[in-house]
């Protein structure tokens, strides 16, 4: 818990089992204090009898020093951390968990009645749309959310227009992967951190980052596991070249001259793109939707939807 991984952890089970019997324990990160590693040390110990199993022993150990354990068991001691939390917020779920698709078997023997039940309880679930999203950007909003968004700022208008709207520096705002038949899934989590420039001279850079990043063990990359370079890999993604937008086909394509991910460099990303915004606060927000693609081993197309906010103009 303190790490946020267990002691002996391998993506290969024997791996594990290697692990438990020969290796040793890593408290190089600093959130390992002398006594939070003296305790942990007593838990893995393989011999039972020099295994601290005891429970008033291991509330007696110095890690515990400061805890009121009668405070705590008549409740009045208050949780360290005070999340924020609203209904449908998963800020604090690791990003990988968040970023697979739902999937939910159909059961058997359900009346209707067990139906409407089901949608009473859960009402507060998000509805997925029978109509299939547009495939670009000048369609009509697909699902609820879209349709709300709109329909709360009255005011916004989303007009097709040249390159000179979308030149600035852009926050992100949500990164969404949207099936053909409706269904969204979060890829980068609920929150994730990002900016998109476009200049004047047709240049184009690209950033975007999860959240909550794991950091790695070691401060130097070389030392870092196979696990963490993925993880590392995965909840990061940068790239820079220039850019051209068709205004009449409301397009605009990337021309990459490098990427994080090397495969990409010298790749053209192109884009369907939307303009919203206001005639009295101009152009505020970009969505850039790119071609429905199939997904390695899930059977399916989906199509990845970045929502910018703009932040300057340039």
């Amino acid at each position: 818990m303190l790490s946020g991984r267990t002691p002996f952890y391998s993506s290969v089970n024997s791996e594990i089992y290697d692990n438990v019997l020969k290796a040793e324990l890593d408290f190089s990160d600093p959130c390992f204090t002398p006594e939070a590693a003296a305790l942990i040390e007593r838990l893995l110990q393989s011999h039972p009898s020099q295994r601290l199993d005891d429970a008033e022993a291991i509330k007696a150990h110095p890690y515990f020093a400061s805890v009121d354990w009668a405070a705590l068991e008549a409740k009045k001691v208050p949780a360290p951390i005070q999340l924020d939390l609203t209904m449908s917020d998963v800020r604090y779920i690791k990003w990988k968990f968040t970023s697979e698709w739902a999937t939910i078997p159909k059961p058997s023997d359900v009346t209707r009645d067990t139906v409407d039940m089901l949608i009473s309880r859960f009402s507060n679930f998000a509805h997925v749309s029978d109509e299939a999203p547009p495939t670009s950007a000048s369609g009509q909003a697909a699902n609820g959310e879209e349709q709300r968004e709109q329909d709360d700022t009255a005011a916004t208008t989303t007009t097709p227009r040249g390159s000179r709207d979308v030149v600035g520096l852009w926050s992100i705002a949500s990164v969404e992967m949207r099936t053909m038949d409706g269904k969204v899934v979060y890829p980068w989590g609920s929150k994730v951190r990002g900016v998109l420039a476009y200049f004047p001279d047709g240049q184009v850079s690209l950033q975007i980052a999860a959240q909550m990043r794991p950091c790695l063990r070691h401060h130097l990359a070389e030392r870092a596991t196979r696990e963490e370079l993925i993880e590392v890999c995965n909840s990061y993604m940068a790239c820079f070249g220039t850019y051209e937008t068709d205004a009449g086909a409301n397009t605009i394509a990337h021309r990459l001259h490098g990427s994080l991910g090397p495969n990409l460099t010298n790749s053209t990303q192109k884009y369907t793109y939307k303009l919203e915004g206001s005639d009295k606060h101009g152009v505020e927000k970009l969505k850039l939707y790119s071609s429905f693609n199939e997904l390695p081993g899930e059977h399916m197309a989906a199509q990845t939807i970045l929502t910018w906010k703009r932040v300057s103009t340039f």
